[in-house]
């Protein structure tokens, strides 16, 4: 029965990212028809962005304590609803400041569910790399999907909305029957265990750095990726949609290689493989100036950066098992991160052109090849 139980919340993860990947590309889907209706800057878009990360910063601060004062299945679904909130508050209001509200929830609610999905999927699966990159390929089926919704509704950005609240409050009701066991989420633990000791950690640091530049690189480019492919006069929106998708189905497959190549490879080396081939692939989406190779540079980038968070997280699995706050802290630094850039590179777009704001990526990228470089000497 307990395993029986086991499956089922396994299930209830594996959906909930899906629908996270939903509507979180799904924002970024249909933000030039957004943009257009609300008469909104780069800026303001970039800020958005920012603030959404803002509010995985927040929830990699709370997300560990919360389940202590309310229960972990009260305080995982109340969080999870926070996303649906947010997306309605967009389909009411064009006011700056109350977009930014909704996409502080929205930000909330990915930060701390993703906090309790990968710990859960851990603690039940023994801190398996396999099963971390699967749920995150969860993540890429719903990101898969949200460009197929914009693309249906068309400029009825409206409808892809509607469309996205139903499928989460379904997954939702779903979700009221998982029984989350204190082997999936040591809740006293939570409570009680406030234990920094991981800071004194070099290993902690490095995945914190690498995951603060991928997360960065993630959030601008995966934010921003319609608009570029739209403001740059490349493509048509229906084709910008069908490109998000073609990167999203590499990330899927990506996710996939990833998940079966991390129990015959070292997860420093895979780190290092897919480092270079972001590097690589961003020359080939910023430079390659038609729609060639921006295409194999778009799905490049989705194919390398596709398992760099779960083969992260599994490589420091001992660390987040013996440090409940671990978790949270690798989701609340690299959201200080994630941030900032999308801001950048908004204001950077007002002041040149998206091409321009979006090159400021390759700072990030030099600084990930330099910590997958340190990462890889610590392990020998």
């Amino acid at each position: 029965m307990k395993n029986r139980q086991n499956r089922y919340l396994l299930n209830c993860m594996y959906l909930n990212q899906t629908s996270m990947g939903i509507y979180l590309l799904l924002i970024g889907a249909v933000l030039p028809l957004i943009r257009a209706e609300y008469g909104l800057s780069y800026k303001l878009s970039g800020i958005m962005m920012g603030v959404q990360s803002c509010g995985y910063f927040l929830a990699g601060l709370a997300a560990p304590l919360l389940p202590g004062l309310f229960g972990i299945k009260k305080t995982y679904l109340a969080l999870a609803n926070l996303a649906m909130i947010g997306l309605g508050m967009i389909l009411f209001t064009g006011n700056p400041l109350l977009l930014l509200c909704a996409m502080l929830l929205t930000g909330l609610s990915k930060g701390s569910c993703g906090n309790y999905n990968n710990s859960i999927v851990s603690n039940l699966t023994g801190n398996d790399a396999s099963s971390l990159n699967f749920l995150q390929a969860c993540f890429a089926i719903g990101a898969c999907i949200a460009p197929l919704i914009a693309l249906i509704c068309g400029a009825s950005w409206r409808m892809a909305f509607l469309t996205e609240i139903v499928i989460g409050i379904a997954i939702l009701v779903y979700c009221l029957g998982m029984k989350i066991g204190k082997d999936a989420y040591p809740v006293s633990v939570s409570k009680s265990g406030m234990d920094f000791g991981f800071f004194r950690s070099k290993v902690f640091w490095i995945c914190a750095a690498f995951l603060s530049c991928y997360m960065a690189i993630e959030a601008c480019i995966m934010g921003f990726l319609v608009t570029y492919y739209v403001d740059t006069g490349l493509v048509s929106e229906g084709r910008a949609q069908m490109l998000s998708i073609l990167l999203w189905a590499a990330v899927l497959i990506g996710r996939l290689a990833s998940s079966a190549l991390s129990r015959k490879y070292r997860p420093a080396h895979m780190l290092l493989v897919m480092s270079v081939g972001v590097a690589v692939s961003f020359l080939l989406f910023i430079f390659g100036g038609s729609i060639i190779p921006v295409t194999i540079g778009s799905v490049g980038l989705g194919l390398f950066m596709a398992g760099m968070y779960g083969t992260a997280i599994g490589d420091v699995g001992d660390l987040l098992e013996k440090y409940s706050m671990s978790m949270g802290m690798l989701i609340v630094i690299p959201g200080l991160v994630s941030t900032l850039m999308p801001s950048l590179i908004g204001i950077l777009a007002d002041l040149w052109d998206i091409r321009r704001g979006m090159m400021a990526i390759f700072a990030l990228i030099i600084l990930l090849l330099a910590v997958t470089m340190v990462n890889l000497r610590q392990k020998h």
